[in-house]
Order: structure tokens, then sequence, then C-alpha cells
């Protein structure tokens, strides 16, 4: 053993203490996540889907909640479809995990010339969330801005951004 801690006033104080330690827990094992946290693995599993409606004289907005359900403001018609859906994701982290989730900016979505602005609102579970299983599902939902009645039928498709941040 190094002659400077048997000597020192550090080493008659840590060498007792190690080995009570080493007598009295013997089978002790500490436990928590590795340094640095392992990393989110995030699936898509659903892609956002606002189903078919019609814009009506001056359109205005669908909200699509993260049930799945969708509502309306305006005098937008929606139209029956079995095509509606939040948004879903699977999400891999340790159990107990910390997730914040950031929406990216209002993006536009488009088909034919036409241009309608999505603007991701809603999340469920509500952002903060603590995981409480590896997987854990997420659901997206949004409001979609039909600022005209002129817009071109079509399928108007766009790609979004969102954000998982771990503590």
């Amino acid at each position: 053993m190094n002659s400077l801690i048997q000597k020192g006033f550090l080493g008659r104080l840590l060498l007792p203490l190690m080995i009570w330690m080493g007598i009295l827990l013997p089978g002790t094992k500490a436990g928590a996540q590795q340094m640095p946290p392992r990393p989110l693995t995030i699936s898509k599993v659903a892609d956002m889907n606002f189903g078919t409606f019609c814009c009506g004289t001056t359109g205005n907005t669908v909200i699509l909640h993260t049930n799945g359900t969708r509502d309306k403001t305006g005098n937008i018609i929606l139209l029956s479809s079995a095509l509606v859906s939040a948004a879903r994701f699977e999400v891999d982290a340790v159990y107990s995990t910390m997730l914040h989730i950031l929406f990216g900016p209002v993006v536009q979505m488009s088909a034919n010339g036409g241009i309608m602005n999505l603007t991701l609102d809603s999340s469920d579970p509500i952002s903060p969330f603590t995981t409480s299983w590896a997987n854990s599902t997420v659901y997206i939902g949004g409001t979609l801005t039909v600022a005209t009645a002129t817009l071109p039928a079509g399928n108007y498709s766009c790609t979004f951004e969102i954000m998982f941040i771990q503590e």
C-alpha cells in the first residue's frame, strides 16, 4: 500500500472506512443510468392525417386532437373519413426519463399549387412528461389553417420537425 496514504491523516481516515465498507457491505451495489445518458430512440408509427374536408366559402381551421378526433372553426365542412389520425411516435428511453417536446416552426402543406399552414400544438402525454415504460407512445396533434375557399383539391403533405429533450 502507498506509504503516503498509511502515514497521512487522509489515509488514517479513509482506510478504516474502506475496510468497514468491504466487510459490512460486500454485496451492496449502486445503480444509476450510465453517463452520458443512453440516447433516445424515436420511431414514427403513424402519419398525421386531417382526413377529408371542404373549405366552405371562407376557410378557417381544422384542429386535429391527439386522440385522433378533429374539430373545425369557420365554415369548413368535415367529411366522414376513416383516415383521421394524430401523428404517433414510439420513444425508447430509460424508465422514468423526463422528456420535453419542442414543436418546430409553422410548416406549409402543399398540393396542386395550393398551400395550407400546419401548426403543431399538442401532445399526449402533455409535455413535459416522465416515461413510464421503456417504450412510450407519444401522439402529436396540430391545427391546419385553411386560408381560402379556392384551394385546389389534393393530398396535401409536408415534413415537420419535433424535438425531444431528455433531462
